[in-house]
């Protein structure tokens, strides 16, 4: 009964930049969305916001509820810029309440070069160098090397916790995905993990609408599924609308 923490469920919304390149400014967008998991729903919901002179703030929040009774919540946000066609992670933090509860917090200095991250009463202190993001700031880089018809295997550095984890995604081909606002034209991409692991992270992009994310689908170790599937989305004030 664990939808709610399995946190790859939040890691990759993905929406609304400037059609005409990443050169400039991310859109600001919301976005909707209905997951599945061991029998349980949630919904999510995802907010970009510019809060000037480069800065920006993204966060979402996730809800599991059983006939009516909350079961969990959990938030998440990150802080950064984004200048020169570079984004600079400040500060994130997730919160995790109800049956299970957890905090996690990670502070970019960038003069020293060192993140402090902690996880409720532990603390790390962590080397980090230039394109090192956090959980959730890391698929905007990962989009921003998309859009930029990226073929070859992607490698993004993000602080986990304890350590910079490196994790590498590779395009996988297109799809046609149902939803139920209609088809969306998608590039699938999934991450690479070693060799012999049965666990499969996938997710698909609508190609039409700057790489939203249109649907995620994780496969366990041991078989089960967690899926993610948009419902609504607004993107630089124009409502997401599928294939005619």
């Amino acid at each position: 009964m664990n939808i709610c923490y399995d946190r790859i469920l939040l890691l990759i919304f993905t929406a609304g930049w400037l059609s005409s390149g990443f050169a400039q400014q991310p859109q600001v967008y919301e976005a909707e969305y209905r997951a599945k998991a061991a029998g349980l729903s949630a919904t999510a919901e995802r907010q970009l916001e510019s809060l000037g002179n480069n800065w920006y703030r993204l966060s979402q929040t996730m809800e599991v509820r059983v006939l009516g009774a909350k079961l969990g919540e959990i938030e998440e946000s990150s802080h950064f810029s984004y200048v020169e066609d570079r984004l600079t992670p400040e500060a994130y933090r997730y919160q995790q309440s109800g049956v299970s509860r957890t905090t996690e917090e990670v502070s970019f200095d960038w003069d020293s070069g060192i993140a402090l991250s902690t996880e409720d009463d532990e603390q790390w202190q962590l080397a980090i160098g230039t394109g090192t993001v956090d959980k959730l700031s890391f698929q905007l880089v990962l989009r921003q090397a998309l859009a930029r018809n990226a073929s070859n295997d992607l490698d993004i550095n993000m602080v986990d916790t304890d350590e910079v984890e490196s994790h590498r995604y590779q395009v996988t081909g297109s799809e046609l995905v149902e939803t139920e606002l209609g088809l969306f034209d998608c590039l699938r991409v999934e991450r690479i993990r070693d060799p012999g692991s049965e666990r499969r992270t996938t997710f698909w992009l609508a190609k039409n609408w700057n790489m939203l994310l249109i649907k995620f689908e994780q496969i366990s170790g041991s078989g089960s599924k967690t899926e993610l599937l948009l419902e609504q989305a607004v993107v630089g004030g124009q409502v997401v609308t599928p294939l005619p």
